[in-house]
């Protein structure tokens, strides 16, 4: 992905200047935190047992 961006770099003519990229939902105690409310903090503990992942698996790279 890395090397297409820099190849396409010269097509959008230097605009994009980073690429984020978003694991969605990662299961981690940050994550838990940001919310004050208890019941948040449960519905988020609840979404993130369901379709969560691990640290170690949203920084994994992906398989080609």
């Amino acid at each position: 992905m890395g090397v297409l961006f820099a190849e396409n770099q010269q097509q959008t003519g230097g605009r994009i200047h980073y690429v984020l990229f978003n694991p969605w939902a990662v299961r981690s105690n940050e994550a838990l935190n940001s919310f004050d409310s208890p019941l948040m903090k449960l519905l988020a503990r609840a979404i993130y047992a369901i379709v969560g992942v691990s640290v170690e698996e949203a920084i994994a790279p992906s398989p080609t």
